[in-house]
This record gives C-alpha cells, sequence and structure tokens, in this order.
C-alpha cells in the first residue's frame, strides 16, 4: 500500500476518528432528538426552494425567511410555542403519538387530553365543549387517529375551531 494511505477494511474503521467528529456526535446526542435532519433542515434544501420560487414565481426571498422542519410533530411544536403563551392550555386529541404529545408538553404548560372516538369513520365532537376551559388556545388533533383510517373532514377542523373560539379568545 503507498506510504499516507489509510487502508479502510469491510464495516470497521481501522483508525480513530477525529476528536471533532465525536464530539459534534456527542453533542447531536446530548439533544436526545434523533430526527432525520437537523430541526431546521439543511441550508442546501432552503436555497432549492429559493431557486424553485424564484423559476416557478419570479420571486426573490431570503433563504434565511424560509422554515423548513424536520417533523410534522415539530411543526406542531413551533406553531404552539409561536400561538400559545403563558397560562394558556392546549387540547390533544386522544390516541396520541409519544413524540408529538411529548411536543405538546414541551409547547405548553397545561396539556389536556380530550378522549376522542371515532364513529362511521369520523371523530365524535359532541363531548368537546367539556373539555375547554376559558384558558384553551389550541386543538391538536392526534396523530394515530388520522394514521387508524379515521379521516378528519374539513367540517370537523372547522367545528373544533369554533368550540375553542366560543370559549375563549381568538386563536
Amino acid at each position: 500500500m503507498p506510504e499516507g494511505t489509510i487502508p479502510l477494511t469491510v464495516a470497521d474503521l481501522n483508525y480513530l476518528a477525529a476528536s471533532e467528529i465525536g464530539e459534534a456526535m456527542m453533542d447531536y446526542i446530548r439533544g436526545g432528538y434523533f430526527s432525520y435532519t437537523p430541526k431546521l433542515s439543511f441550508a442546501s434544501f432552503r436555497q432549492s426552494i429559493v431557486g424553485a420560487l424564484r423559476a416557478r414565481k419570479g420571486e426573490e426571498i431570503d433563504s434565511d425567511l424560509i422554515l423548513s422542519l424536520d417533523s410534522a410533530t415539530r411543526v406542531i411544536y413551533v406553531a404552539a410555542a409561536a400561538m400559545l403563551r403563558p397560562g394558556n392550555e392546549m387540547l390533544v386529541f386522544d390516541p396520541v403519538d409519544y413524540l408529538f404529545w411529548e411536543f405538546c408538553k414541551a409547547a405548553c404548560e397545561k396539556v389536556s387530553l380530550f378522549p376522542a372516538t371515532v364513529w362511521e369513520g369520523h371523530i365524535v365532537l359532541s363531548n368537546l365543549g367539556k373539555y375547554i376551559t376559558h384558558r384553551t388556545r389550541m386543538p391538536a388533533y392526534a396523530i394515530r387517529i388520522t394514521r387508524s383510517g379515521s379521516s378528519i373532514p374539513k367540517r370537523t377542523w372547522h367545528r373544533s375551531g369554533r368550540c375553542v373560539r366560543n370559549t375563549t379568545s381568538p386563536l
């Protein structure tokens, strides 16, 4: 093998990784959230969006103004963190996905569960009003309900929004 060549074997590295790589991995692991991409996506992805908007619509947008997140659950977290204020409450439809539940709790100091039942493929909202307080500002639909094959029709979104709006200040 030529001088200065690092031999690589199948599956096993036979040399130490740079300390910077180990430190970066430890920093990532300490965050406790293992997503497919960084929290704010990749700069190259945001640049691609800028290029597509320029090509399709002739619009110039700064890539720093594009918010591309790593999961639908993080979108709920960011929206809740932006909209909710101290003292506000969030109502989450149960059954709920674990990560979705954790993000809701991180975004809001009080999260209540609405025991959602499905009838003929739709969520029953007849007792939703019992779970809404004067502090409820955001209903959040549980991911598992939609994964179970149930749909959330437009009228359900509107009705739950009206229920919250009728008992609280506007969202």
